[in-house]
């Protein structure tokens, strides 16, 4: 019988420098579902990991020798260091684990005998992908993934006790404020979370917690006295589980650079959080982790390398970032989150898109030659407008007269025009070039070159050649490119690549693309967009479904099926009419409605004659409107044989339609199988069909399965999308040289 490698990973440092290592655990547990893990972490932060089933022990630092002790007794082939100082390196040297992984950058990782050469204070990354990043030699996968806190129903519901005993109740909004940091970064100031914690509670009906340690309890008191509204306090001394407990049940959190941060972050919690401007407490390695949501707001001006303290001129600095900023942060996050601003509070609050930027304002070229306005475009929309609604610059680079260039004009985003004659055309590179001169003198900040097509990020590579500029590049499709010169130049000498779907990102790496330059953003949605918004959704689904009717001459009462594609080889039209035809011989009265245009429209036509299904199979053409022909339908089908993602799949959600699809692609990262629609094998008709039937057939799946679509498109709104994009252009500019 082969022996289990024993792992020993070890950090043993703050809760929050523990909280980031879980990650780079889980990536582990991935790569060796066999292996024995444990993990080394101090008495103050080990219960972090408790019931995390990435892990089969945790051992407490108790001291050199005592520790040590424990170390031979494991047995351990192999340590990883996350964070390697000279205890440690000799902790693991004297244990004599055979193979010891670290970061090397000290004096005493000669005691290390895999190093990984890591400069952490250059601030290139997260610290929780230094973490990752140690274990590449052992194989594992060191893509981005959230931190792991596990509670268990128990917890919660005694933390939910503790809450109420102070005064409030399960259905109250809480707002957790933890105002100190245990000196291991500069605050913003106590008036200035009074005042912010007072406009909350009035203007928002918002409950406020105050929470802190048993340290900073006249803290609390201070910032309570302060207040003309009364807060609630935790100050009572929780142990730490039971402190992880009460701010899961926070609606949102804010705080400055502490661990109780990443216990947020980590458990899904929307976080404010304040980061002084020292290089080494960098929002870019300890700003909040993962894909939630997450604000940091910072000082202007040039990071400093240190803190002066008193002799520093700004040494009040964080009194920079204001009230109003962060009141409007607030508001931002409240807009993103399930029970809306308005609803608390109906009629008080305007919108986050007056929040002033706290790097930047930036000027954006967006890039896309496209000659339709299809998914990929939509998306591009969506991410000016709300870039434009935080302040910064955002220019449309594009075709003159092409669908694209009319819908920013209606947007009244500002365009510019390319003739794009080829890929690698020199004439709009260098036309482009000069817009992006003549756009950013005198500007501090680099110009960001986003191409949102593969041929455009030619155009930027050779626009950008040499100037102050980052190249962001978007996928949003998960067929391979050529493998070549040219692939190389627009991806893999791109500042950053953007997949928008896990697949996407798979198919890059596979391509040879190296992970940490890939970064997931899904696909969006405007939530704000919805045409039914005056009248209401029942009756603008009975005015487009007669609109529909009376066009093409299609039963109002009949059962509709549709889809809304580019009738193109990937989105496999041909298999939307195979299927048909299966459901069709179950259901003859079934109407399927194909909107959009493609070269495919003649072949999948000539396979509609062969079939006999003229009655019942309808092509509308290019449609103007999506949301009649989706609000409209009884079932939306997307019978894709590839797929980036599908943003078509959030509008029909947002339309309130049950969904069969194929399982193509990052159709996946949208659809769970079974909970907000119905999956099946990709070119495998008969699948889809069946798919089809159970829905139609059964009228109460079809409603949970819609029910649950609207639930889940919040984790897809434009505004999320903005936010992790930006976060892309602020941490791509730290660490950008001109090339």
């Amino acid at each position: 019988m082969l022996k289990k490698t024993r792992f020993l990973l070890i950090r043993t440092d703050r809760i929050g420098d523990l909280t980031l290592a879980t990650p780079a655990i889980s990536a582990l547990r991935e790569k060796y579902p066999d292996a024995h893990i444990s993990v080394l972490a101090s008495s103050y932060a080990r219960d972090v990991l408790k019931n995390n089933s990435d892990l089969d022990t945790i051992i407490t630092d108790t001291g050199f020798f005592s520790t040590l002790s424990k170390i031979r007794k494991g047995k351990f082939d192999i340590a990883v260091i996350f964070f390697l100082n000279f205890k440690v390196a000799l902790l693991v040297y004297l244990a004599r684990i055979r193979i010891r992984i670290g970061p090397v950058s000290k004096i005493w990782a000669v005691f290390i005998n895999k190093p990984v050469f890591q400069h952490r204070s250059r601030i290139k990354k997260h610290e929780a992908d230094y973490n990752l990043e140690l274990l590449k030699v052992l194989g594992a996968d060191t893509r981005r993934r959230n931190c792991r806190i596990i509670l268990t129903p128990e917890e919660k519901s005694n933390s939910a006790e503790i809450l109420i005993k102070l005064g409030l109740e399960k259905e109250d909004f809480v707002a957790g404020i933890h105002p100190g940091s245990n000196g291991s970064a500069l605050n913003w100031p106590e008036e200035s979370f009074a005042e912010l914690a007072d406009r909350l509670a009035k203007e928002f009906n918002i409950k406020v917690l105050l929470t802190g340690s048993a340290a900073e309890t006249r803290l609390l008191e201070r910032i309570s006295s302060l207040m003309t509204s009364k807060p609630f306090i935790l100050r009572e001394a929780l142990p730490l589980r039971q402190f992880i407990g009460v701010v899961s049940s926070c609606k949102f959190f804010i705080t400055n650079s502490t661990g109780p941060l990443h216990l947020a972050a980590a458990l899904g919690i929307p976080t404010l959080s304040f980061f002084p401007p020292i290089k080494g407490c960098s929002s870019v390695r300890w700003g909040p982790y993962g894909d939630g949501m997450n604000i940091v707001l910072s000082p202007g001006g040039k990071d400093c390398l240190r803190c002066e303290k008193d002799a520093c001129a700004r040494y009040t600095c964080m009194r920079e970032v204001t009230v109003d900023s962060a009141f409007l942060a607030a508001g931002k996050m409240l807009n993103t989150l399930k029970i809306d601003a308005t609803t608390l509070c109906p009629g008080r609050f305007s919108g986050w898109r007056n929040m002033p930027v706290t790097k930047g304002p930036f000027t954006i070229f967006h890039l896309d030659d496209g000659r339709e306005l299809r998914g990929g475009q939509g998306q591009l929309l969506n991410l000016a407008k709300e870039l434009s609604a935080l302040g910064h610059r955002n220019i449309i680079i594009c075709r003159k007269n092409s669908p694209l260039s009319r819908e920013a004009a209606r947007l009244k985003l500002k365009t510019f025009f390319l003739p794009f004659f080829f890929e690698w055309d020199p004439v709009s590179a260098i036309i482009l070039r000069c817009k992006i001169k003549s756009e950013t003198k005198n500007q501090a900040w680099p110009a960001i070159l986003h191409s949102h097509t593969s041929h455009t990020a030619a155009h930027s590579w050779l626009a950008g050649l040499g100037l102050n500029c980052v190249r962001i590049v978007h996928r949003r499709v998960d067929f391979t490119s050529c493998r070549g010169i040219s692939t190389d130049l627009k991806y893999a000498r791109a500042s950053r690549v953007i997949a928008i779907s896990g697949p996407v990102r798979d198919m890059l790496i596979k391509a040879g693309l190296p992970p940490e330059k890939i970064t997931m953003v899904n696909s969006s949605i405007d939530l704000s967009a919805a045409p039914w918004q005056k009248a209401g959704f029942e009756a603008y689904k009975k005015n487009s479904r007669d609109k529909i009717s009376a066009l093409f001459g299609i039963k109002k009462d009949a059962f509709w099926t549709g889809s809304l594609i580019a009738l193109v080889p990937h989105k496999d039209p041909l298999n939307f009419i195979r299927s048909a035809k299966e459901v069709l011989s179950a259901k003859p009265d079934t109407h399927f409605l194909l909107a959009g245009k493609g070269r495919l429209r003649g072949q999948a036509q000539a396979l509609v004659r062969r079939f006999g299904l003229g009655q019942n199979i309808h092509f509308l053409g290019y449609y103007p409107e999506p949301y009649e022909i989706l609000s409209a339908l009884d079932l939306f089908v997307l019978s894709s044989r590839e797929e980036g993602m599908g943003s078509v799949l959030l509008e029909a959600m947002h339309a309130g339609v049950p969904i069969a699809a194929t399982s193509a692609g990052g159709i996946t990262d949208v659809i769970e199988n079974g909970k907000n629609g119905l999956l099946a094998p990709r070119e495998n008709p008969r699948a889809l069909a069946e798919a089809q039937l159970r829905i139609i057939n059964n009228p109460a799946l079809a409603k949970d399965l819609a029910a649950e679509g609207r639930k889940r498109l919040s984790e897809f709104s434009s505004v999320k999308m903005a936010e992790r994009t930006l976060r892309i252009y602020e941490e791509t500019i730290e660490n950008s040289k001109p090339y």
